[in-house]
């Protein structure tokens, strides 16, 4: 049994055709068949049901899939680790959701890039919810999230900043010269919410919930621009963060009654390997001063500024 095999076999397995998982490899179909073959030869066993063009798992087929992906996916740890100790490994992958990349983010990147150009910086731009899980299944290194207590037992968690969710509507509204709103008093108004994927889109729909009421949600989108645009045109009203409403002249931030509050952390897997690159973002962010980027709605957790984070013990490779 070789890796290679087990790469072909898995493949094979998640489209259930040998062509298709060939063309996906970018290898000859001949070659993914013969590797089929050799497992079952050497096991003695059928993995697949042939059923006209489809490949179909056997009983003993699910077993050994879900076996061999536990061992690819050990194996790929290994690789980039070692890579990692050769000094090959360059690039961090980072989760972000939209809303909170769409300030934080660019100051923080040029920063990080002026003090470590030969680290790249790979960016995967989902909510909060989503992001959470691809760092749980070691498709993202670190992220930068709505960091609520449901994180706290599968991760570290670096809290960074708070700031809180606001009804955001044109500067034009009816609504604009409100302190402050309820759930109950938004029944009829046009709403624009964020994914389903994202934290604030599931709080706020939540909150709906237990009103006992329906929103009226003419629109879902990952896209700020977009939000903004039509809020902007006195259409609808967006649940976006206070300091980004207070950037826009064009908008108006009314408060949430009860309000929203927010935090925003920096997170990463408990119980990993931590890469050196990695473990320098991480310490970067740390010691980075929020206090610059910022805006009015928001505050920087205490103890997050520049030489006030408590180091935490961490794996870290050699560099």
């Amino acid at each position: 049994m070789k890796l290679i095999q087990l790469r072909y076999f898995t493949e094979v397995a998640k489209v259930q055709n040998v062509t298709q998982a060939a063309k996906n490899l970018f290898v000859a179909q001949p070659s993914v068949t013969a590797a089929i073959q050799s497992l079952e030869r050497e096991f003695h066993v059928n993995l697949f049901y042939r059923q006209s063009k489809h490949m179909i798992l056997t009983r003993e087929g699910e077993y050994f899939y879900q076996r061999a992906a536990e061992l690819l996916s050990q194996a790929d740890e290994l690789e980039r680790t070692m890579k990692n100790f050769g000094g090959m490994e360059k690039t961090i992958k980072i989760g972000i959701p939209p809303m909170i990349g769409s300030f934080i983010f660019p100051p923080l990147f040029r920063a990080f890039r002026s003090s470590y150009p030969d680290i790249s910086l790979d960016i995967q731009e989902y909510g909060s919810v989503q992001t959470a899980q691809m760092l749980l299944e070691d498709l993202i290194d670190v992220a930068i999230v709505i960091a609520d207590d449901s994180l706290k037992n599968r991760f570290h968690v670096r809290p960074l900043l708070e700031t809180r969710l606001v009804l955001a509507v044109s500067a034009h509204s009816p609504l604009a010269g409100k302190e402050s709103i309820t759930i109950d008093q938004l029944a009829d108004l046009p709403l624009i919410l964020m994914r389903q994927d994202s934290y604030q889109g599931n709080e706020i729909i939540n909150r709906f919930k237990k009103a006992g009421i329906t929103p009226n949600v003419v629109l879902r989108s990952s896209q700020i621009y977009t939000i903004k645009e039509f809020t902007r045109d006195n259409a609808t009203g967006s649940f976006l963060f206070k300091d980004i409403v207070v950037a826009d002249p064009e908008m108006v931030g009314i408060d949430l009654d009860p309000p929203i509050p927010i935090t925003i952390g920096l997170i990463w897997k408990r119980n990993k390997v931590v890469y050196s690159g990695t473990s320098d973002f991480i310490d970067f962010v740390s010691r980075y001063d929020f206090q610059k980027t910022v805006g009015a709605g928001m505050s920087v957790v205490k103890g997050a500024g520049p030489d006030k984070v408590k180091k935490e013990s961490r794996t870290k490779s050699a560099k």
